[in-house]
C-alpha cells in the first residue's frame, strides 16, 4: 500500500451526488455510496490493493461505479444523505441505510429502508456487486414504519456484531399544528429483523425491522436549544436535516469494576430565532448520551460537550480517529473568505468526557459546495517499520516497536473530489512489560491447564499379592498433548480489547478471545470493535512446543520383595506459572505530536485520546501435582462406575458419590454434568458421534483407542482474572512502571475481561494433538496383572478369596471435558472443573500415604480441561464361569453399545 508523498485533489469522476457520500471500508473494498441527480443511489467500489497513490484513486478503470440494487430489481433511490456501518463478528456485513421518497404514496411521505451484503464481487468482475439482500422497512418501537420528509438523512453507527444506532431528524406536530424538530435516535438489534413480518409500500413488500423496546430517544429543537447558554429572545426552532453519530468508549465511574461504558456523540446543526421566527442565528453543536449495556441513550441525559456558530456550509460528518479523538469535518469556511474552498476540521479529546481540542482546515478547490464531507481512515499495515529489540521496561525480556503509517481519505464536493492526507503514525511496542499473578498469601500464583481424576481404573485386588520384577510398574498412563502446536491470531485490532483510562482508572481486556466479539461481556466491549474505530491491525504467528502430560497409573509394591501391596492413588492437576505480556500503543499525529502513549504516565503527557494497550496471557511449562480424586477411588473399580452399588445395596458409583460431596444439589452427575460436557471425538474426526474413547481387559489381551488428527476445535482452558483479584490475588506491579497504558503501577491491577473470561492456552487445532493410554516401551501396553497364567494353587497362595475378588475383564471409558464455554452443550461456566477441584480437591488428601494437598497457589480463576473414567463392566473369574457380571451398566441411552 503506497503512502502518497503529497495530496493533489483527485478527481473521481462520479457526475453529480448532490447529497454527499456514505463512506465504509469493508474488507478490502472502500464503498463510496451516494445518490446521484436523479436522486438514484449509486455505489463506487476501490480496491486497497491498488495503493493510494493519486494516480491511481483518480484512474477511472480503478472504481467499479454502478447503480445500487436490490434483489427483484428494486433500486433503491434517496432525495438525502445515506449511511453505512459494519455489523462485525465470524461474517461480518455491510449495512446501508437510506430515506426512500414516496414510500407512502397516501401521504407522499418517505421511508427508512435498509439493506446489507456480507461479500463482494471479486476484482475485475465487469459491475460493481449485486449481493446486496433484500431490504428491511425500519420501524419504530410499536413496529410502525417511519414517514419522513424526502430530503431527510438517515445516520447510523455499528454497536458491533449486534446492533447498530440509527438517527434522523423527524418533524412532530407540538401546538395548534406546529411542526417541531425532533433527534431521535434508535436501537436496531440484527435478531429483531422480521424478514416474515411484512409491509407493503409503494416500492414493493419488504420485512419489517422495529427498534428494541424501550431503546429509543428523541430531543426536540427547543431541548438541545436550552443546553446552549441563554441568548434572549431566541429558543431553539430547527435541527436540519441530518443527524451526525460516534460512539465514544470511556471507562464507567459507577463503580470499582472497571468495566467499559460508552457514550454517544450527536453532532447536529440548530436554529435559534425569535417568537416572530426572525433574527436567526446557527450554531453547530455536539452532545454526548450515555448508553445503558444494551446500547441504547434512552434512560441517559444529554450533555452540550461543545457549541459554536455555524462555520461551514455543509452540515458536519463526524468520526472517531484511529487513536479515539472524535473528527467533525464541513466543506466550505463561512467565516473566514480566504478559506472558502477548504475542508474545515474539528477534533475534541476523548480522554475523559468529551472535550473541544483543536480546529484545522485542509484547501480543498471543491468544497465551495453545502455537499456534506466524509472521511475514512486507513491504518497502512502493508508496510511497517520495526525498531531494533531493546530491553522492556521491567526487564523480563526485549520489546520491538513497530510503526504503521496512517491515512485520511476525504471525498467531498457536488460531483465527489477525494484527497489522501497522511494522518500520523500508529506505533505498537510488544513485550513492553510482563506482569505475574500472585497468590495473597504464598507468592507466585499457578494456573491449572490440565486435570486427570485419577489413575486409570485398575483392580487393586488384582496387584495385591503379585510379585513384580521391578519397583517402578506403570501399568497404564494417559497422555494427552501435542508435539507442536501452531496458532494464527488472525485479525486483531488494538481497540479490542484496549486499556482505556479515565481519571486514573483503568479497564482492559486480558487475551486473545478480546480480539473477537463482545458477547456476554455487553454492548459496550463490542461496541468498541467497531464504532467507526479500524477494526484491522495485524496478524502474527506464534508457534509453541508443548510436552505431553502424562499421568501414571503405578502399582504400589513392597521395595525388598516387590510383592504389590496396592496402587498409588493419586490423580494430577498440570499446572503452570502465569504472566501478561502488555503490548502498549502510541499514537502520533502527522506533525509527530502525541495524541496518546501508553508508555507515559497519563498524569502529566495530557492525552487527547485513551490510552490503549493489548495484554496477552502465557502460561509457563506445565507441572504436575498430586492430588487425591474426590469422584472416584483408586483400586476400586466399582467407584468408577455411573451406579454401581456394594453387595449390600449401597450406592457406591460416580452418581452417588458427587450426590454427597453436593449434598444432594446433584443426584445424576453423569448425565446432568458429565456427559454435556464430554468432547465429542468421532465428530472432531469428521466421523460418526463418539464421545468417549474405549478400552476393555481380558485375561487374552487388551483393547484400546487413542485419539489423534483433530479437526476442529478444542477449548484447552480459560482465565477469569477479574474473579481471581476479586478473591485477592494481586499482580506484580512494579512501583514507578508505567505498565499498563500509561498509568503508573503500585499496589493491585484490576483487569476485566470479556464475559469474564480470557483464553490462556487458546483452542487447539492440530494433526498433531491427541489423547492415548500407554505406558512408554510397554508390551501390553496398559492393565492390571494378568493371573490367567497362573496356577489355581498359587492364586489360592495370593488370595484365598481370589474366584471372586481378582477381575477376569472389565471394561471403561475415557471422556475428555473441555473447559466449557458460553452457550455450549454443557450449561457449564468456563473455569467448572477448576472451580470444583478447589471445592472438593481436598476431601481425601490424608487417605492416601503420603498426604497429597492441593497447591495452595492455584489461580481460582483459571479454567482447564479434565480426563475421567467410567467404568462399564466388572467381572470376576467367578463371573467368567457363571456367565454373570459383578457390574454390567445398563445404558439406558445407548451411549456405550
Amino acid at each position: 500500500m503506497a503512502t502518497p508523498a503529497q495530496n493533489p485533489e483527485i478527481q473521481l469522476g462520479f457526475g453529480a451526488r448532490p447529497q454527499g457520500n456514505a463512506v465504509a471500508l469493508f474488507g478490502a473494498d472502500i464503498f463510496v455510496v451516494g445518490a446521484d441527480e436523479h436522486s438514484d443511489i449509486q455505489q463506487s467500489l476501490y480496491s486497497t490493493d491498488l495503493g493510494f497513490a493519486s494516480t491511481t484513486l483518480g484512474n477511472k478503470s480503478s472504481w467499479s461505479n454502478s447503480r445500487l440494487t436490490l434483489p427483484n430489481g428494486f433500486a433503491p433511490q434517496t432525495k438525502g444523505g445515506c449511511a453505512l456501518a459494519i455489523q462485525s463478528g465470524e461474517v461480518p456485513a455491510l449495512y446501508l441505510f437510506w430515506n426512500q421518497p414516496d414510500l407512502w404514496k397516501e401521504s407522499n411521505n418517505a421511508g427508512v429502508m435498509v439493506s446489507s451484503l456480507t461479500s463482494v464481487t471479486p476484482p475485475g468482475s465487469s459491475s460493481a456487486p449485486t449481493d446486496w439482500l433484500a431490504g428491511f422497512v425500519l420501524c419504530d418501537e410499536n413496529n410502525l414504519p417511519f414517514a419522513l420528509q424526502d430530503g431527510a438523512s438517515i445516520s447510523a453507527v455499528s454497536l458491533g456484531s449486534q446492533a447498530f444506532l440509527v438517527g434522523m431528524v423527524q418533524p412532530f406536530p407540538i401546538e395548534n399544528g406546529k411542526l417541531m424538530d425532533f433527534a431521535m435516535v434508535g436501537v436496531y438489534y440484527v435478531a429483531d429483523q422480521q424478514p416474515t413480518k411484512t409491509i407493503t409500500s409503494s416500492a414493493g413488500v419488504f420485512g419489517s425491522w422495529p427498534a428494541r423496546n424501550g431503546s429509543s430517544t428523541a430531543r426536540s429543537a427547543a431541548e438541545i436549544g436550552a443546553l446552549l447558554p441563554p441568548v434572549a429572545g431566541r429558543s431553539g426552532i430547527s435541527l436540519g436535516n441530518r443527524i451526525g453519530l460516534a460512539i465514544v468508549p470511556q471507562v464507567s465511574d459507577a463503580d470499582s469494576s472497571n468495566n467499559l461504558a460508552l457514550d454517544m456523540v450527536t453532532v447536529l446543526t440548530l436554529t435559534m430565532a425569535d417568537a416572530n421566527g426572525s433574527n436567526k442565528a446557527s450554531f453547530q453543536v455536539a452532545l454526548t448520551w450515555p448508553l445503558d449495556d444494551n446500547g441504547s441513550p434512552a434512560a441517559g441525559q444529554p450533555a452540550l460537550a461543545w457549541s459554536s456558530p455555524v462555520a461551514t456550509k455543509s452540515p458536519l460528518t463526524v468520526l472517531p480517529d484511529p487513536a479515539g479523538r472524535i473528527i467533525a469535518c464541513g466543506s466550505s469556511v463561512t467565516n473566514e473568505k480566504n478559506l472558502s474552498k477548504a475542508l474545515l476540521f474539528e477534533t475534541f479529546s476523548t480522554y475523559g468526557p468529551l472535550a473541544y481540542a483543536s480546529q484545522y482546515t485542509v484547501t480543498a478547490s471543491s468544497a465551495d459546495t453545502s455537499t456534506p464531507a466524509s472521511m475514512l481512515f486507513i491504518v497502512d499495515t502493508t508496510n511497517p517499520a520495526q525498531s531494533t529489540p531493546e530491553p522492556n521496561a521491567d526487564g523480563t525480556g526485549n520489546m520491538t516497536t513497530t510503526s504503521y503509517q496512517l491515512l485520511q481519505l476525504l471525498f467531498y464536493g457536488g460531483t465527489t473530489a477525494a484527497q489522501v492526507q497522511p494522518y500520523g503514525t500508529a506505533e505498537v511496542i510488544s513485550n513492553y512489560a510482563n506482569i505475574s499473578l500472585y497468590s495473597p498469601t504464598v507468592g507466585p500464583a499457578v494456573v491449572v491447564t490440565g486435570i486427570i481424576e485419577g489413575p486409570i481404573p485398575l483392580p487393586v485386588s488384582n496387584i495385591i499379592g503379585w510379585q513384580f520384577e521391578s519397583t517402578t510398574n506403570d501399568l497404564g498412563s494417559v497422555i494427552y498433548g501435542t508435539s507442536q502446536e501452531k496458532k494464527e491470531q488472525g485479525e486483531q485490532s488494538w481497540n479490542l480489547g484496549g486499556t482505556l483510562t479515565t481519571n486514573g482508572k483503568i479497564g482492559a481486556e486480558v487475551g486473545d478471545e478480546s480480539f473477537g466479539e463482545g458477547g456476554g461481556a455487553g454492548m459496550a466491549w463490542d461496541a468498541s470493535a467497531s464504532g467507526g474505530y479500524v477494526k484491522t491491525w495485524s496478524t502474527s504467528t506464534s508457534s509453541t512446543l508443548t510436552q505431553p502430560l502424562q499421568q501414571p497409573a503405578t502399582a504400589s509394591v513392597d521395595k525388598g520383595s516387590m510383592i504389590g501391596n496396592g496402587i498409588v492413588p493419586y490423580g494430577t492437576v498440570f499446572a503452570a506459572s502465569g504472566s501478561v505480556s502488555i503490548t502498549n500503543l502510541r499514537f502520533l499525529d502527522a506533525n509527530k505530536n502525541v495524541i496518546s502513549d501508553g508508555t507515559q504516565n497519563a498524569t502529566i503527557s495530557a492525552p487527547q485520546a485513551p490510552i490503549f494497550a493489548v495484554t496477552n496471557p502465557s502460561t509457563g511449562q506445565s507441572n504436575g501435582y498430586d492430588y487425591v480424586p474426590f469422584m472416584v477411588t483408586p483400586g476400586d473399580l466399582m467407584t468408577y462406575t455411573i451406579d454401581g452399588t456394594r453387595s449390600d445395596s449401597t450406592p457406591c458409583g460416580i452418581n452417588a458419590t458427587m450426590a454427597a460431596l453436593t449434598k444432594g444439589a446433584i443426584t445424576d452427575y453423569f448425565d446432568s454434568v458429565i456427559w454435556p460436557a464430554a468432547f465429542d471425538f468421532g465428530a472432531a474426526a469428521g466421523e460418526q458421534s463418539q464421545k468417549y474413547l474405549n478400552f476393555s481387559w481380558t485375561l487374552g489381551g487388551v483393547t484400546g483407542s487413542a485419539f489423534t488428527g483433530l479437526q476442529t476445535s478444542m477449548h484447552n482452558g480459560s482465565w477469569n482474572v477479574g474473579g481471581s483479584v476479586a478473591l485477592g490475588f494481586y499482580w506484580d506491579a512494579k512501583a514507578g512502571v508505567p505498565l499498563i497504558g500509561g498509568v503508573s503501577s503500585s499496589g493491585s491491577v484490576m483487569l476485566g475481561v470479556k464475559g469474564g473470561y480470557s483464553s490462556t492456552t487458546i483452542d487447539t487445532k492440530t494433526a498433531q494433538w491427541g489423547v492415548s493410554l500407554q505406558p512408554f516401551s510397554a508390551t501390553p501396553p496398559w492393565g492390571p496383572p494378568n493371573w490367567g497364567n497362573l496356577p489355581d494353587s498359587a492364586k489360592l497362595a495370593i488370595d484365598p478369596a481370589w474366584a471372586s475378588s481378582v477381575i477376569a475383564s472389565y471394561r471403561f471409558a475415557l471422556l475428555l471435558l473441555p473447559d466449557p464455554q458460553p452457550g455450549d452443550a454443557s450449561g457449564l461456566s468456563p473455569g467448572y472443573w477448576v472451580q470444583e477441584l478447589i471445592t472438593y480437591g481436598n476431601s481425601n488428601a490424608t487417605t492416601a500415604n503420603p498426604s497429597a494437598f492441593l497447591p495452595n497457589n492455584i489461580d481460582p480463576g483459571s479454567g482447564s480441561w479434565k480426563i475421567v473414567y467410567v467404568v462399564l463392566e466388572i467381572r470376576t473369574y467367578e463371573d467368567m464361569n457363571n456367565n454373570t457380571y459383578t457390574y454390567r451398566y445398563t445404558d439406558p441411552n445407548g451411549r456405550f453399545t
